[in-house]
Order: C-alpha cells, then sequence, then structure tokens
C-alpha cells in the first residue's frame, strides 16, 4: 500500500506542473532569454569594457623591443662591429586617454540602452502570437456552442421527419448545418494550434492545451512617461553620444601614437679593441595630416548625421504611433460595446424563434436563420474583445511599455 500511496501523492503533486500557467511577462522574459540578438549585444559590451580597461592603462600600445647589429667581417671578431638594442612603447596624445574612455563609457550605455530596446521589441514579437491565440481561443467556444446547437437541431429534425411531421429537405437542411459549424469551428482551432506553436518557438517551452496560456486579457492601460524615458527614444539618443565620444576621439588623435624609446648601443673599432657603450634617448613625434584626418572626421561626422536623424525619425514616429494607437483603442472599444448590443438583440430573436419552432409557429428554415445570425453577432463579438485587446497591447508596446 505504501509504494501505491506515494504513487498516488506523487502523480497529484506533478499534475499542477504539467499544467502550469504561463503569464504574459514569463513569456517575455523566456522569449528575451532565447533571442540571439541578446548575444550579440552581450559580446557587444564586453568589447566596450575591454575598451575601457584599455583606455585606463598607462600607454595606449605594447612595448615593444628592437634589435641590431652589423659588422664589416660577418661572423668574426677581428673587425668593426657594432650592437644596439632599443626598448620603446607608443604614448598618449593629450586628451586621447580620456576622450577613448569616454567613447566606451558611451558605447557600453548603448548597448544598455540597445539591450531594452531588444526587450521591448521581443515582447511585441510575444504579444502578436499571443494576439492571434486569444483570437482563436475567444471563437473556440462560440463555434462550439453553434455546433453543439445544430446537432441537437439536427437531431429534432431528424426525428420529426422520421414521424412524418416534417419534410425530409428539413433533416437535410439540419444535417447541412452541422457541416458547415463542423468546418467553421476547424479553422480556429488550426489557427490556435499555430499561435501555440510559435509561442513555444518564442519562448522555448512546451505549451500544453490544458495550461493555462498567457493572454492580452493581462494588459492594463499604463501611465503616460517621459517620451525621453522610451525605450527605442533612449537608444536612439545613446546612440548619438556614442558618435558625438566617437568624433571627440577623432580629433584627440589627429596624429599617430608619439614612441618614447631608450637606445643603447656596443662598437668595436677593430680587432682586440674592447667595447665602448652608449646611451641614448628616441623621441619619435608623427605629424598630423589632413590625408590621414580627413576622411576618419568626414566618417565620424557622418556616423554622427546619421545618429541624429535616426533619433528624430523615431521620435517623429513614437509620437505620430502613440495618436494612432489611441485612436484605434477608442474605435476597438467602441466595437466591442456595439458588437455586445446587436448580440443581445439577435439572441434574444433566436430565443423568440425557437420557441415559436418549438410550438410549431415557425418553420425550420427560420429558426436556422436566426440562430446564425445569433451566433455571428456572437463570433463578431468575439472578435471585437479579441481587437479590442490588441489595440490595447499595441497602445503599450508603442508607449515603451512590457507586460
Amino acid at each position: 500500500m505504501r509504494p501505491a500511496l506515494i504513487g498516488a501523492l506523487a502523480l497529484l503533486l506533478a499534475a499542477p506542473f504539467s499544467a502550469r500557467a504561463m503569464t504574459l511577462a514569463e513569456a517575455v522574459e523566456a522569449a528575451m532569454a532565447r533571442a540571439p540578438e541578446g548575444r550579440a549585444l552581450g559580446a557587444e559590451r564586453l568589447s566596450q569594457q575591454a575598451q575601457r580597461e584599455a583606455a585606463n592603462r598607462l600607454f595606449p600600445g605594447a612595448p615593444y623591443l628592437q634589435l641590431d647589429t652589423s659588422s664589416d667581417r660577418p661572423g668574426t671578431h677581428r673587425g668593426f662591429a657594432t650592437y644596439g638594442q632599443e626598448l620603446g612603447t607608443p604614448l598618449w596624445l593629450p586628451g586621447e586617454g580620456t576622450a577613448t574612455g569616454r567613447r566606451a563609457d558611451a558605447g557600453m550605455a548603448e548597448v544598455d540602452a540597445r539591450q531594452t530596446e531588444l526587450r521591448l521589441a521581443v515582447a511585441g514579437l510575444v504579444r502578436e502570437a499571443v494576439g492571434n491565440l486569444d483570437e482563436a481561443k475567444l471563437a473556440i467556444p462560440v463555434l462550439q456552442r453553434r455546433l453543439q446547437a445544430a446537432r441537437q437541431l439536427q437531431g429534432i429534425a431528424e426525428r420529426r421527419a422520421a414521424r412524418g411531421e416534417a419534410a425530409p429537405t428539413d433533416a437535410l437542411l439540419a444535417q447541412s448545418e452541422t457541416a458547415l459549424a463542423e468546418a467553421a469551428l476547424a479553422e480556429p482551432r488550426t489557427l490556435a494550434a499555430q499561435a501555440r506553436a510559435r509561442l513555444e518557438g518564442l519562448t522555448g517551452q512546451p505549451l500544453p492545451e490544458d495550461a493555462r496560456a498567457p493572454s492580452l486579457a493581462e494588459e492594463r492601460p499604463s501611465p503616460a512617461r517621459p517620451l525621453a524615458e522610451h525605450p527605442r527614444l533612449l537608444g536612439a539618443e545613446r546612440a548619438v553620444e556614442t558618435a558625438r565620444a566617437a568624433l571627440a576621439l577623432v580629433e584627440a588623435s589627429r596624429r599617430e601614437s608619439p614612441v618614447l624609446a631608450l637606445q643603447t648601443r656596443q662598437e668595436q673599432a677593430g680587432a682586440g679593441q674592447g667595447f665602448d657603450s652608449r646611451v641614448g634617448v628616441l623621441v619619435r613625434i608623427p605629424f598630423a595630416t589632413e590625408g590621414r584626418n580627413r576622411p576618419r572626421r568626414a566618417a565620424a561626422e557622418a556616423d554622427l548625421a546619421r545618429a541624429e536623424a535616426q533619433r528624430a525619425l523615431a521620435e517623429r514616429e513614437i509620437t505620430t504611433g502613440l495618436r494612432q494607437a489611441r485612436l484605434a483603442l477608442d474605435a476597438a472599444v467602441n466595437q466591442r460595446r456595439l458588437a455586445d448590443t446587436a448580440f443581445r438583440a439577435l439572441d434574444a430573436r433566436r430565443g423568440q424563434l425557437e420557441r415559436g419552432f418549438a410550438a410549431g409557429e415557425f418553420p425550420l428554415v427560420e429558426l436556422l436563420r436566426a440562430r446564425l445570425a445569433a451566433h455571428d453577432a456572437e463570433l463578431a463579438r468575439a472578435r471585437a474583445e479579441a481587437a479590442r485587446r490588441r489595440a490595447l497591447a499595441q497602445l503599450n508596446q508603442i508607449a515603451g511599455q512590457w507586460p
């Protein structure tokens, strides 16, 4: 008995987890963890950190050692011979190290902003998949009720036709309504399966049919936020700052790095004579030329102009998109209200005709028309609710809010 009891308890405990609900926010986080762009941004941030560490070093590049030798009688020590050593390192230009550090800091800030922007983009993909699933799940119960009612009516019509109380054409008409209801139900079921597959692909987590799937019904109206805090605009602003820092670095490094080196040399004038030693200091100062600097400066200025244009475009698109999304939400809410009013009226008419059909006051074709109109109105109400959820989710998406 004990092993059986333990097994039963294990099944009871495992059942809730097999059909564990996933919230919309959890779906976004799971999809973000799988986004390949996130790994690329992580690598980019490591690159910027490495550049920041390089800016804190004493020298901008690696030191070097140079050796040379010459002799008028190679391979012997009977003539003139000289040996030279040079140990040197490049030096920072004035302000170059500071500009390099600021460029790296701006790059890291831009990567962080791009991470937030990527999270918003991933949220948009999840919202689209969940919206498709919502639309299908709202339509399925409506069409299931239509199919159930059609089957019940088919049974009534067939029994009446068998007793001679109704024409055989009524039974055929009821059969055709059942077939049409089955065909109508197949479409949202297929769409639901496709939406689940898309959501599983985004999140990397199985979503069994008995689990409560994410829904756009979880969306809530978000408070207005300053436009400057929008993830997309913040990313564009950080890109402008990075471009400005890059231009400042170009201005600070108008020449190649100067070189400071310590030189030593040993010379032998002839056979049997000792080596004379000398010590010297080498300073190499490259010149700044327009042939080198003009292309670099032009490229940096072009990057800055491009970043500023992208920022202006993002600001215009966000402002316009918010205005359009608010209008779309208002229209969707109104459409949902009208669809509900139409359904209540047609459903009341269907009830009246059903009672009249049962009393023999109306023919079957009139009842079928009333039922079809009521079911269409109920389906339109479900689709209007799905559209209202989508409109609210779209408004939150454009406003830069994630679940």
